[in-house]
């Protein structure tokens, strides 16, 4: 089993001293090599390298139900950085799209001023909620509930790393209620930055 609530995930899960302490102690235990049977997300990662962070989402995003991108901010056209299983699930598109745009999802009658307002939350470095209507990788038009969430370096660095981008099918009503959920506390615990600096370091 994973425990997808590290640090490097939600502040919020880190607001309980419990939750701290049995953290700390079972990424300590990962360290030292001990066989643990749960998991940190930060489990196989190297704390030392500049894609610790991404690292550690890859392993968090796998364990969602919903799609879930990272595009680099740092590289011109914004390519993906990753794309989790949830997001083929959705779209049909998997991870042979990580190093593109998100362009491809776009069709005839996927609304032009949304994809405006996306690029200039993007260009803004904004959060942002969008629903547009895009397209699967086997051509269906499917109606998207889409949030955006910047994540910046240390504050006192405040380098525009990376945007999370998190979607869900509207028009696939199963566990709507549940994947609506799942959305709603990753746009509210998501860091702010690959430190998980506190608020002092968003725009």
């Amino acid at each position: 089993v994973t425990i997808p609530l590290l640090a490097s995930a939600f502040k919020r899960f880190l607001e309980d001293p419990v939750s701290v302490a049995t953290i700390s102690n079972l990424r300590r235990r990962e360290v030292m090599g001990e066989n643990v049977s749960a998991k940190t997300v930060a489990y196989g990662t190297n704390p030392g390298t500049s894609s610790f962070w991404l690292d550690c989402y890859k392993n968090l995003s796998e364990q969602m139900s919903i799609g879930m991108v990272v595009s680099d901010m740092t590289v011109p056209g914004i390519p993906l950085a990753y794309i989790n299983e949830g997001f083929k699930t959705e779209t049909g598109y998997g991870k042979e799209k990580i190093g593109t745009s998100c362009r491809f999802l776009q069709g005839p009658e996927t609304e032009g001023y949304v994809n405006d307002e996306i690029m200039e939350a993007l260009q803004q470095a904004e959060r942002g909620l969008f629903k547009l209507h895009n397209y699967k990788a086997n051509g269906e038009k499917f109606q998207c509930l889409f949030a955006l969430h910047p994540v910046f370096g240390h504050a006192s660095n405040p380098v525009y790393k990376y945007q999370v981008g998190i979607q869900i099918d509207m028009s696939n009503t199963t566990n709507i209620v549940e994947r609506l959920k799942v959305l709603d506390d990753l746009t509210v615990s998501m860091p702010n930055s690959i430190y998980c600096d506190s608020d002092a370091d968003k725009k």
